[in-house]
């Protein structure tokens, strides 16, 4: 998505960060399946993972999950985070 925006020459108007909706991730590097898939698209992985944070569904103007089951796990902690 980084490399899009900035083609697009839009790199200063966004502020794109990744992150998991379970905490066993954290701390760990990208999935080597993800940087080997990435790798062969003309695509670097950098970075530690991070879980989902109640301040993103503040920070952050969309949040993105990749399939049903981590659209569902934003839903339920979107919800947590409304309810303080």
């Amino acid at each position: 998505m980084r490399r899009l925006v900035d083609e697009a020459g839009l790199g200063g108007e966004f502020v794109l960060e990744s992150a998991g909706t379970g905490r066993w991730h954290a701390g760990g590097k990208p999935d080597r399946r993800a940087v080997t898939a990435a790798a062969a698209r003309g695509y670097a992985l950098h970075g530690t993972a991070r879980q989902v944070r109640p301040a993103d569904f503040e920070d952050f103007d969309l949040l993105v999950g990749m399939d049903r089951g981590h659209v569902r796990r934003l839903r339920d902690l979107s919800l947590q985070s409304s309810r303080g």
